[in-house]
């Protein structure tokens, strides 16, 4: 019979969770999900493999409550459609617990039917928030109702699908979003290599009732840094309010702010 193409019907913009745990990818490397219907925690749970077949890590839990049941469909399905899911690792490989993910899905539909339930898996994935990647999934969707053969792809919706690099333009238009700041700053603080125990911790204000937890102490130490500030300057700079509530603007550095504390 005539040979049915292949289409683009799908592609999504996530992260690959519990990555601390197992590592072992590179940026712009492909990679595979594969269903793991046995794992003890969660029966709709997807493994992200490398090109070595050795766990990443797994697709946000709540993306894979999506996608596992109609993975399963069609890997025990006995018929001509097809459907295949394509990962790809854009950058950001060395992140300590989650790695972005763009997934592209094709597939074969003789019948027509495959590309109206895919179209309903993109609606319903638009709306599901990732509490482990921190946000929800970005999906792009064919422009076609039947989705687009391959080879009618141009360069530039392959850079959306494999979530290739914007252009200078486009970026110094958008700039990075808190999202991305955020993210940065994050993955900065936990790649030191510096244990728990050993972080230093900042000597609690004087002026503060309330006694601060370890926790509380070293995470004010690592704000401080960032600052270069002293807890005196800090506070300081946190009375701005105050002192603009007497008729003085806030100060305009940290030494200012300290004089006129002082």
């Amino acid at each position: 019979g005539e040979a049915i193409d292949e289409r683009w019907f799908l592609g999504m913009a996530s992260k690959i969770v519990g990555v601390q745990h197992y590592g072992g990818v590179g940026d712009r490397e492909s990679v595979v999900l594969q269903r793991q219907p046995n794992n003890p925690y969660d029966r709709n749970a997807v493994q992200v493999l490398n090109s070595r077949s050795e766990q990443i890590g797994h697709l946000p839990r709540e993306m894979a409550a999506v996608l596992a049941p109609i993975m399963d469909q069609h890997r025990n399905a006995d018929s001509a459609e097809e459907l295949r899911f394509e990962g790809h690792v854009p950058r950001g490989s060395g992140n300590v617990f989650s790695v972005p993910l763009r997934l592209a899905v094709f597939g074969r539909d003789p019948s027509g039917r495959l590309a109206p339930r895919l179209r309903d898996l993109g609606e319903r994935l638009r709306g599901t928030y990732c509490a482990a990647a921190r946000g929800g999934v970005d999906v792009q969707s064919s422009p076609q109702e039947q989705g687009t053969p391959v080879a009618e792809i141009d360069d530039r919706t392959w850079a959306v699908i494999t979530g290739g690099k914007p252009s200078a333009r486009t970026i110094a238009q958008s700039g990075l979003s808190m999202q991305d700041i955020l993210e940065r700053e994050l993955e900065g603080i936990f790649r030191t290599g510096a244990r728990y125990e050993d972080m230093p911790e900042a000597e609690a204000p004087t002026s503060l009732r309330t006694a601060l937890y370890p926790h509380q102490r070293k995470a004010l130490h690592w704000m401080l840094q960032r600052e270069d500030l002293t807890v005196d300057q800090a506070l300081a700079e946190l009375g701005g309010a105050e002192a603009s509530a007497t008729g003085h603007s806030p100060a305009s550095s940290s030494s200012g702010g300290a004089a006129r504390r002082g």
